[in-house]
């Protein structure tokens, strides 16, 4: 798998919650794992408990490359966000030292504003992030919001690749693009042709899963399974997020509540395994 262009990751939320930093860490190496999703805030916690740099020692012995890790909240309260901006900074210092790729942040598709001023809302926030990741040479990309899983909130935002690039462009900010995550891009109602259409060399990261029925009304996230082991047709996505000119990794992001009451290494194995054969049926 070292000569392919895209390669799974590890992503903690596919497995029990609960586990350290470094337990994570030495999952992801013993399921076999060349890539990790990146928690700067358990990171700096383990260098706090230890010393100074031990989080990036323990990465580079177990020759993990930290991928993805996370930004503030668009559509945090003011004072909440203003808080995340200003740790931001911290955060991405640390993580450019590790050598991790790039930041993202979620935007859900319905919010409690109207369109207008969500939009605006989101285009001001994402550029300031934007402009601090910039200084750490970092990408942001915008993980839209596929499921309904915001029914409490009365207006629709926007969501799809093309809504998401549409807010990206408006933000004025050449290092926002879109994080591509298979199960969001397919209850959207998005194609996986529009990657390249809409992003083609904007797609920052990948998160890789299944859907166990094409019922998308009714999907939640704790439906996600294994990659292949669904009805997306992931064939299509990975052509897609290689066609739009990305290369990197594509971490395993699961939030079943089953996967997560069996063993964390049988089912980090199996998540790589199968996210393995998904990739090489595209890539070989």
């Amino acid at each position: 798998m070292s000569d392919l262009p895209i390669y799974p990751s590890f992503h903690p939320a596919t497995v029990r919650q609960g586990l350290s930093f470094e337990e994570r860490a030495r999952l992801a190496h013993d399921a076999g794992f060349r890539a990790t999703a990146f928690d700067v805030r358990g990171a700096l916690e383990f260098d706090r408990d230890n010393r100074p740099g031990a989080a990036k020692a323990l990465l580079m012995r177990l020759d993990l490359q930290p991928s993805g890790w996370g930004g503030p909240s668009v559509f945090s309260p003011e004072r909440d966000f203003e808080e995340g901006l200003h740790e931001l900074e911290r955060y991405a210092a640390f993580a450019a030292d590790v050598e991790a790729l790039a930041c993202s942040t979620f935007v859900p598709n319905r919010t409690d504003r109207p369109r207008n001023e969500s939009f605006a809302l989101a285009v001001g926030r994402l550029g300031a992030i934007a402009n601090v990741l910039e200084g750490h040479g970092f990408c942001l990309g915008i993980e839209f919001c596929g499921p309904d899983m915001f029914r409490d909130k009365p207006f629709e935002f926007l969501t799809g690749v093309a809504g998401t690039m549409e807010i990206a462009q408006a933000a004025g900010a050449g290092n926002i693009g879109v994080l591509a995550d298979s199960f969001h891009l397919f209850c959207s109602g998005a194609k996986p042709n529009d990657l390249p259409t809409f992003a083609k060399g904007r797609v920052s990261g990948v998160h890789i899963n299944d859907a166990p029925h094409d019922d998308v009304s009714t999907l939640m996230d704790a439906d996600r399974v294994m990659p292949g082991d669904g009805v997306i047709p992931l064939t299509n996505f990975l052509k897609a997020i290689g066609g739009a000119g990305y290369r990197g990794p594509a971490e395993v992001e699961l939030f079943n509540p089953e996967y997560r009451r069996l063993d964390p290494l049988e089912v980090a194995t199996e998540a790589r395994k199968k996210t393995e054969q998904a990739i090489q049926t595209v890539f070989t």
